[in-house]
């Protein structure tokens, strides 16, 4: 069944749209992925930025309450006060009763810090839970953890990596708990537990009346851009936050007191990733911390890098096969075609010297050509030409079935082209001749020996000069010359002729192609002289191009190299 080409352009069509619609779900599907990614990257980064803020605000408030526990009673005396959470991680200073004492006379507590080491003494067997941390949350370590018996005991710490900064101790036992600070590697005070009740309202009115006029503190005080950079650097690498980052801290919509780095100001200022500081201070002027990722936009396309990358290539390989599949109908079709058009020319080729012969057969048959011997010698020449005619034409089919297989080899010899060229146009001088026409001749190619198998040489020069003449009008000119070329000899041959074309020119080339002329069939020919020249110049290692215009005339230059990179008879000898 022969598909018509209607059908095939509709299928081909329904194809295309099928395959478009399914690009543009993907791609469809790809945006909301990355709206997804970055939809959890901005909740990320808010959860980072309450942590943060969070933080900074605990780690004000705890600072506060031990410098106000330092000064809460007068030198020497022992005053009773009970606070809330002192910080808010599992760090967290436990809810206790807090005793406070003078900087001057303090309570020897159960735990002392000398050096890099850690003492304390236990009166009796206890549980015992010694932990070091910040305010911030950035250090939570577990020193001790542990049931001890009654003794004196010493752990060993790293001095210099609390020398610097604001860190507690918190010791907890069966029968105390005291935290310790240090501020720097010096000591700012102890908060030892079972307290008294009594001043505890006392406590909270001072808390609140130095925390409620911080707005007057300088900003700088408060927060130092080292201490920001830190906790930041931190809470994003605890989020999983790989990113470099700007911060800054936003005192106005169009203002800012801090941005690092300062050449971001403008991108931090339309940051939407920004959260207020010290949100619990009373009457203070508002202040945001804002945030600024420079690669977001990178590192959101890298979460979605490996769906895109094999999308993309699937995508492709469909496009491609689709492609290709389309190419390969298209050609078949055209191929049908040719083929079925090369049916009818052979018919067309065989009918007139088989319908010859059946007349010369037949009119040798009567009884009176035994006694007309004159008749009987022209009637066995016509049957004997046509049947040379037949088979010349059979032997150029299989010709090239073979050339095409490559199961051939060219017999290499030095041969002179201008001598084969000479020889050829002499063949055919009396056939244009004939046709009032003439052939310019220009033989230049000095020297003019290269290595070629003769036989098939001189088939490619007549093949193009038959075209030549076949495909020219009434009175046809040809000119065939031949010039050196670097590496090579270059052979012309060009008509005066009806031309081709453009659409035609690529496919002159291709077996079975013939150039449409409707439904006459006044040049005779199956197709295969071009072909037939492609194929066996392409083995001497050389090239064949065509130029051609409408009504203007066809030249076709064949290059051949002085050594062909084709199949030599020694060649073909390896091969088999």
């Amino acid at each position: 069944m022969r598909l018509k080409q209607k059908t095939i352009v509709a299928i081909a069509l329904l194809t295309t749209l099928a395959l478009l619609g399914l690009v543009f779900v993907q791609f469809y599907l790809l945006r909301n992925a990355v709206q997804l990614k970055e939809q959890a990257f901005r909740e990320n980064v808010q959860d980072a930025l309450n942590k943060i803020v969070d933080k900074l605000e605990t780690g004000e408030t705890v600072s506060r309450v031990f410098s106000l526990t330092l000064h809460a009673s007068p030198p020497g005396q022992q005053g009773t006060l009970k606070v809330q959470a002192l910080a808010v991680s599992d760090s967290t200073i436990a809810t206790d009763s807090v005793q406070v004492t003078s900087d001057v006379l303090l309570l020897r507590p159960p735990v002392r810090l000398e050096g890099n080491r850690i003492s304390y003494t236990l009166p009796a067997r206890q549980q015992v839970n010694l932990r070091i941390f910040d305010a911030l949350g950035r250090e939570d370590t577990v020193l001790v953890n542990a049931t001890q018996p009654a003794g004196t005991y010493t752990v060993v710490i790293d001095s210099s990596r609390y020398n610097t900064g604001e860190f507690f101790y918190k010791f907890t036992a069966d029968s105390s708990s005291t935290v310790l600070r240090f501020k720097d590697g010096t000591a700012g005070g102890a908060l030892p537990g079972k307290l008294a009740f009594e001043k505890r309202e006392e406590m909270v009115w001072r808390v609140l009346n130095r925390l409620a006029p911080a707005h007057r503190d300088p900003r700088a005080t408060r927060l130092t851009p080292a201490t920001l950079d830190s906790i930041i650097a931190f809470q994003l690498k605890e989020n999983g936050i790989a990113l470099d980052y700007a911060y800054g801290v936003l005192t106005a919509p169009d203002s800012m007191s801090l941005a690092t780095p300062a050449h971001h100001r403008k991108n931090l200022l339309a940051s939407p990733f920004k959260r207020r500081l010290f949100p619990h201070d009373l009457f203070t002027p508002r202040s945001d911390l804002v945030l600024y990722f420079p690669g977001q936009r990178f590192y959101l396309l890298q979460q979605v890098s490996a769906p895109l990358a094999a999308t993309v290539i699937l995508m492709a390989i469909i496009v491609f096969c689709f492609v290709f599949t389309l190419r390969t109908v298209f050609r078949q079709k055209r191929f049908t075609t040719q083929v079925t058009d090369f049916i009818n020319n052979m018919t067309h080729e065989f009918k007139t010297p088989i319908a010859t012969i059946a007349l010369a057969s037949e009119a040798l048959q009567k009884p009176e050509m035994a006694q007309q011997p004159g008749r009987l010698l022209r009637y066995g020449r016509i049957i004997h030409d046509e049947n040379l005619r037949m088979r010349h034409q059979v032997d150029k089919i299989l010709q090239m079935a073979i050339l095409e297989e490559g199961d051939f080899e060219l017999h290499l010899a030095p041969v002179a082209v201008n001598k084969i060229v000479a020889q050829a146009v002499e063949n055919i001088a009396l056939q244009v001749e004939s046709r009032q026409g003439r052939i310019e001749c220009r033989l230049e190619a000095e020297p003019d020996v290269i290595a070629a198998d003769a036989v098939h040489l001189a088939n490619i020069v007549h093949n193009l000069l038959e075209n030549a003449n076949k495909y020219s009008p009434a009175a046809p000119r040809l000119r065939v010359a031949t010039h050196n070329q670097e590496g090579g000899i270059l052979l012309e041959i060009a008509d005066q002729g009806i031309g081709i074309r453009p659409e035609d020119q690529k496919m002159v080339f291709e077996k079975y192609y013939r150039v449409h002329t409707g439904n006459r069939h006044d040049v005779k020919g199956f197709g295969l002289g071009l072909s037939y020249v492609k194929l066996l110049v392409a083995a001497h290692g050389g090239r064949v191009s065509l130029e051609s215009e409408l009504h203007q005339g066809t030249t076709i230059r064949v290059f051949l190299p002085l050594q062909p990179g084709g199949r030599g008879r020694e060649g073909a000898a390896n091969r088999q």
